[in-house]
């Protein structure tokens, strides 16, 4: 099976992977100032030929989660691998309990917006987006102020 229709792999992060989802978040100019083992047990990893090439993570507060630090490698976007990696970590959140799942995103609303048309995991994302849209304005009135 050649390259270009072999599906990715999608996996739970482990401490190994700590330095190649560094280096993809600071590609992708996503804060990895925070991002160490302990933060790194709950990311789901997507691997192609033993690359990692997609990831996403949860951090966990209590019963909610914040959907962070999703990202594709750019040779592998617009194929669906962010669509698969959200439904696969809110499936991972829904089975440790997690009731409600947060995003706060400065540049992935269009993705949100896009992906909401498809699929039932886009529009539970998207109607989150909205509804933490004021909390979004003020974490960025934070970080700026």
């Amino acid at each position: 099976m050649s390259r270009a229709t072999k599906a990715p792999v999608l996996r739970r992060s482990r401490t190994d992977d700590l330095c190649a989802v560094r280096q993809l978040l600071s590609a992708a100019g996503l804060p990895i100032d925070d991002v160490g083992p302990r933060l790194l047990q709950h990311f789901l990893i997507a691997e192609l030929d033993d690359e990692i090439i997609g990831l996403v993570g949860l951090q966990v507060y209590d019963s909610k989660g914040l959907l962070r630090s999703l990202v594709v490698a750019l040779n592998y976007r617009n194929a669906g691998l962010g669509e698969r990696l959200i439904r696969a970590l809110e499936s991972a959140a829904q089975a440790v309990g997690i009731s409600a799942l947060w995003l706060l995103t400065i540049d992935a609303e269009q993705f949100l917006r896009d992906m909401a048309l498809t699929s039932s995991a886009g529009r539970q994302c998207l109607r989150r987006f909205a509804r933490a849209q004021s909390l979004r304005n003020s974490v960025r009135t934070v970080r700026t102020g």
